[in-house]
């Protein structure tokens, strides 16, 4: 096996240093808002265009942004309850309760994570961010097929504050535990409510039927049904990466990052097991409710993406949508979003793409991409290798492939035979497509 594993665990840490930590505390804090009463508020079930009141309140809050008072925010809160219980079909009005929501989460969870994820969030950034890098698709594969193989963990997506990186590397276990919590006590309830309420107006908006219009920053921002399937679409994406992290349990234990893989071989006999090279359970660890739902958000945000290509207003150049494409080829996006949605579905045969710069070289493979989601290992350490050092005395190790505990990596690859000659190759690139849609490197592989 020609292909290094030194990042196999210790590039774990990559994902320890991009997890923001901050705060402190036991959970009980003035400054928390409690969010019961506006999760408890009434989707719309009979959306309709929005009312001057809530649409010029909305206009009002995006053009100034939550206020970062606690009292002040706590008092917003209340207003767009009040409102949105009055007039639970209003677009305007649950639209506004939705930001409420979210800012108010995000002021939450800021004081366990150290900053707002959600600060500066509003329809027309997240509408943007649904067709934008940091969401794509290709992103959440390559974090989940990372994950299971130990190259890293999953980390949070999108939100206009982005991930906060940090500067001495991995943080105490403590942090990273109060970090996960943080995520699945404040995060995660304010996404699915978001998610749900507006996906009842997605989902029940006639088309062609104008909902909400918006005149902000000197220009006007008109929002249909597809409009809020993309909005429905990004949320659902930054929720899979929220699913991701809160499954794994990111507990070292005493594990030291700083070693090299030789001098983790404890008896000096050429041989690593797991024991010796990883850290000790419960890292790693899955948590596999949440992971499966991830998939189902990621697969859901897929699918309602392609609708919002398919029924956007193609005449009306000031609608959301057609802003967020930003002149990008409709018909290539939905090309690839359409086969992003077969690949997320089950078996399929991919191409490999690999070589060894200049030579270049192709394969067909079967690959269930979906079962990595559906039927993850109790833990992702269960799926790894020992390591054998090659040659002998030099400090390099390269996984026994003929010890895998499950030659399919839990029924990502059906066949493993088939992969069984491009695994030991030595290859400086390897990537795997189906049809439009690419992964990019083969994150899977030692």
């Amino acid at each position: 096996m020609g292909r290094r594993i030194a990042t196999v665990v210790v590039g774990a840490a990559l994902f320890l240093a991009l997890v923001g930590c901050g705060g402190g505390g036991d959970g009980v804090d003035p400054r928390l808002i409690n969010l019961s009463d506006a999760m408890a508020t009434p989707d719309a079930t009979n959306p309709a265009a929005a009312g001057q009141t809530c649409q010029d309140a909305l206009e009002a809050l995006q053009d100034s942004g939550p206020p970062e008072d606690t009292a002040a925010l706590r008092a917003e809160l209340a207003l767009w309850v009040a409102r949105a219980q009055a007039n639970p079909n209003d677009t305007a009005c649950q639209v506004g309760l939705v930001l409420a929501i979210l800012a108010v989460a995000g002021h939450n969870g800021a004081y366990y994570l150290g900053y707002d994820p959600f600060e500066g969030l509003d329809t027309q950034a997240t509408a943007a961010m649904a067709f934008g890098d940091e969401l794509s698709p290709s992103s959440f594969v390559n974090d989940a097929l990372k994950t299971a193989s130990l190259k890293g963990l999953p980390q949070m997506r999108g939100g206009a504050g982005g991930v906060q990186p940090m500067d001495d590397g991995p943080p105490p276990v403590s942090d990273l535990q109060q970090w996960r919590a943080a995520v699945k006590q404040h995060l995660l309830p304010a996404l699915q409510d978001a998610v749900e309420r507006l996906g009842a107006i997605a989902d029940l908006a006639g088309a062609d039927e104008l909902l909400l219009s918006l005149e902000l920053d000197g220009g006007t921002h008109n929002l249909y049904a597809a409009d809020f399937h993309c909005l429905v679409a990004a949320l659902q994406l930054m929720r899979c990466g929220a699913l991701m992290v809160s499954s794994v349990d990111p507990n070292y234990g005493s594990y030291n990052w700083d070693l090299n893989l030789d001098q983790r071989d404890a008896n000096s006999d050429g041989i690593l097991t797991v024991a010796e090279y990883a850290p000790p359970a419960p890292f790693g660890n899955i948590d596999g409710a949440p992971w499966t739902q991830a998939g189902a958000c990621l697969r859901d945000a897929v699918t309602r993406l392609r609708q919002a290509i398919a029924d956007r207003q193609v005449g009306d150049p000031n609608e959301v949508v057609n802003q967020a494409l930003d002149g990008d080829d409709p018909q290539a996006l939905d090309d690839s979003l359409a086969a992003a949605s077969g690949l997320l579905a089950g078996q399929v045969n991919v191409t490999v793409q690999y070589g060894t710069w200049p030579a270049d070289g192709t394969a067909q493979i079967p690959f269930n991409l979906r079962e990595l989601w559906d039927n993850p290992p109790t833990s992702f350490r269960n799926l790894l290798p020992p390591l054998l050092e090659n040659p002998p005395g030099s400090g390099e190790f390269a996984p026994d492939m003929d010890s895998l505990p499950d030659r399919t990596f839990s029924g990502l690859l059906p066949d493993p035979d088939a992969i069984e000659n491009l695994m030991a190759g030595d290859y400086d690139r390897m990537s795997i497509c189906y049809g439009d849609f690419c992964i990019g490197d083969a994150p899977w592989l030692p």
